[in-house]
């Protein structure tokens, strides 16, 4: 694995600051998200970790259109859970 020198690497921050900034909304999780996904973690067959229980709870609450993953797992237990999921970005 190759390693970025000290200028690549500031410039590959300041390239992902400018996405993140132009392309990504950041939602603050509500009280309302904790509870949710202490649902989702109660429907034992998705198989759902904490982190990702949270993570759609939070895509559910806030009215995301469709999460993308490459995580098998949260793909399979959101189609569970009725939620849009995908691994494909340009769905």
């Amino acid at each position: 694995m190759e390693h970025l020198d000290a200028g690549s690497a500031q410039d590959a921050n300041t390239r992902f600051g400018a996405l993140v900034a132009a392309s990504f909304a950041v939602i603050v999780p509500t009280a309302a998200d904790f509870e949710l996904a202490r649902q989702y973690l109660h429907r034992y067959e998705t198989g759902l970790r904490i982190g990702d229980a949270f993570h759609l709870a939070i895509a559910k609450n806030h009215g995301v259109s469709a999460v993308h993953s490459l995580d098998k797992g949260l793909i399979k237990a959101g189609k569970m859970l009725g939620l849009s999921v995908s691994a494909d970005a340009t769905a």
